[in-house]
């Protein structure tokens, strides 16, 4: 139970990060070349949407709280496909999503160093089926407008898309300029916990910026709506705490604001 209560305090820290960033710039998008709208309808999904979504699912993964494996989703997809249909449908309708679509279990993972240490460990978020559909049909409407948008050199992030040319590029770089014997500068940044700290406004401001129609905006903001977890340690269940600040599994900030611009870069700078 010592073990519980630490690491629900760690992540209940890590997932309330309330600094606010430093970016008056974004108050105003007039310094911002406009750019396209997006050429996506907002039109709720189709049954046949939900049902490729579905499909879509990874298998080998753990439930959440519904307890509903995906394998058992996509074995019955005929039969489930029309009922998830008709509840997805309300929400994207109404623009209000239900209550417990923002909760969610926190399975702590070590990574390496001291065990003992919470912060040596990196929360895996479980959510229910019902959400992960929601979700990827959310992405998928304009994340291949979105890739036309992003810069070329942006690999990471990125659906089918790798870092290896960009490290092979900068590995030649430096074996040239070490073989002609010339001097090279390098820089590396780290963001600590980029994802449990992201400020949700500025978020929303960013995809203002880069002309995301208003309606995913919206639908995007009542599924972060009252975010909550729980961590779960041998079994185990903490009591719920608040999530203010940190990225949700499948609606990631590099899908919808795109780590592709300078909207992102004045953020993080």
């Amino acid at each position: 139970m010592v073990d519980l209560l630490l690491k629900t305090r760690h992540f209940e820290h890590l997932l309330n990060f309330d600094e606010q960033p430093i970016t008056p710039s974004l108050s105003s998008a007039s310094e911002f070349h406009p750019s396209p709208a997006y050429a996506v309808s907002c039109d709720s999904p189709s049954e046949v949407e939900v049902a490729d979504a579905i499909q879509r699912l990874h298998n080998n993964k753990a439930p959440g709280e519904d307890g509903i494996p995906t394998e058992i989703c996509k074995a019955c997809v005929d039969t489930l496909a029309p009922w998830l249909h008709e509840v997805i449908e309300r929400p994207w309708r109404d623009e209000v999503v239900p209550n417990n679509w923002g909760s969610g279990i926190l399975l702590p993972v070590f990574r390496k160093g001291d065990k003992t240490k919470c912060e040596n460990y990196r929360g895996i978020s479980l959510i229910d089926v019902a959400v992960k559909v929601f979700t990827i049909i959310l992405l998928r409407w304009f994340q291949s407008v979105q890739n036309s948008r992003t810069r070329p050199n942006q690999a990471g992030f990125r659906a089918r898309r790798g870092c290896m040319d960009q490290i092979f590029t900068l590995r030649r770089i430096l074996e040239f300029r070490h073989g002609y014997q010339q001097p090279m500068a390098v820089c590396f940044i780290d963001f600590v916990a980029a994802f449990h700290s992201v400020h949700r406004e500025c978020l929303w401001r960013i995809m203002e910026l880069d002309d995301v129609p208003a309606k995913i905006i919206t639908l995007i903001k009542a599924y972060y709506h009252s975010t909550t977890a729980r961590v779960l340690v041998h079994n185990n269940l903490s009591l719920v705490f608040d999530k203010g600040a940190s990225c949700r599994p499948f609606c990631s900030a590099t899908s919808l604001a795109g780590f592709s611009g300078r909207p992102y870069t004045v953020l993080m700078v």
